[in-house]
């Protein structure tokens, strides 16, 4: 029974979510974890704004590693870097994600899991401590389910009052399609919804929707590519997004 109520309460928040963008390099995340799995991920976006100058042309790149020490528990270190036009490439932050799995697709029917982590910022800007809930369900074949809700709150000095909430949807399709090169592939449409502060109007809030596609390649190899396009003012016009995993 608990199991049944666990299982309606994710779906709820997936479809609640929908209703409701993150960085370039942002993906809806998953909550599977794996014991001794290792991987590596690369990722670069750009945003183009005909509207803000300080939005166009500017250019996000994220890189970490991850190991599943058990099947419930991984470590996720990441660094990322940006670039705005006309400038040089720079260091934006530093953060360590714990990753937590609590209930398995094989076992229960779908996978839900947390996120707790820590952004440490460059230059004055406050660091983040970050809450993330994640579900993924097969709501029918061949097709997934998947959402994020995260929570983030200032700390450190320069911190501000005030919790940030962001929702991201995906909904994915397994596909057929297969050759020497192309392993597994899925496609699927994503919303983003970076509300914010939970105080904050419409037009400032960071809103996307877009379609993504996974591909899975001989040797454990993983690309995604995909493409928002704003729909609200604060967002950039257009964002274009790659990357590239390596599982060992």
């Amino acid at each position: 029974m608990y199991n049944i109520v666990v299982r309606y309460f994710i779906l709820l928040c997936l479809l609640w979510s929908t209703a409701i963008n993150a960085s370039p390099v942002s993906h809806t995340g998953g909550a599977r974890v794996e014991k001794g799995r290792l991987s590596t991920e690369a990722r670069v976006g750009i945003s183009f704004d005909d509207a803000s100058a300080r939005q166009d042309n500017r250019v996000f790149t994220r890189q970490h590693i991850d190991y599943g020490f058990t099947d419930y528990y991984a470590l996720r270190i990441g660094w990322n870097q940006q670039k705005a036009d006309n400038d040089n490439l720079q260091h934006s932050d530093v953060r360590i994600e714990n990753r937590f799995q609590f209930y398995k697709q094989k076992k229960h029917g779908f996978d839900f899991g947390a996120r707790l982590s820590y952004v440490h910022n460059s230059g004055q800007r406050a660091g983040k401590a970050r809450f993330r809930l994640l579900g993924q369900l097969d709501v029918i074949p061949r097709w997934t389910l998947r959402g994020n809700i995260f929570f983030k709150h200032d700390v450190g000095e320069n911190a501000q009052d005030g919790l940030d909430m962001d929702i991201r949807t995906q909904l994915m399709h397994r596909l057929a399609y297969q050759n020497d090169y192309i392993l597994a592939s899925r496609a699927g449409i994503e919303l983003f919804n970076d509300i914010g502060r939970l105080d904050r109007g419409y037009s400032r809030q960071l809103h996307s929707a877009g379609f993504v596609v996974n591909l899975g390649h001989p040797h454990d190899l993983y690309t995604v590519f995909a493409y928002h396009r704003g729909i609200s003012n604060a967002h950039p016009d257009d964002t274009f997004k790659f990357a590239l995993r390596r599982v060992f």
